[in-house]
């Protein structure tokens, strides 16, 4: 593989920017602020944001997309993660 086709080159694909189900809050209101912050982060290009709940600091799916592979940390966005997506 080269160029686009590989992981963490080029853009980052839509549907790998949505996070990963199983990996977000499970209270509807955290979980749907969770969603709408790292939406906005992606728009601004940034590659984290602040967790509402506890303050720490979430890598968004671009930054782990241009790490260039999955680190197996469980990781909220890992783009590389199969599994369902919000």
């Amino acid at each position: 593989m080269t160029g686009v086709d590989e992981p963490g080159r080029g853009p980052l694909p839509p549907e790998r920017a949505r996070p990963l189900n199983a990996r977000l809050p499970r209270q509807p209101e955290l979980r749907a602020v969770v969603v709408a912050i790292h939406e906005q982060a992606l728009r601004s290009g940034s590659e984290t944001y602040q967790d509402p709940a506890t303050g720490f600091t979430v890598m968004t799916a671009l930054a782990l997309w241009r790490n260039g592979s999955c680190c197996r940390s469980g990781c909220r966005h890992c783009p590389y993660h199969e599994g369902l997506r919000v």
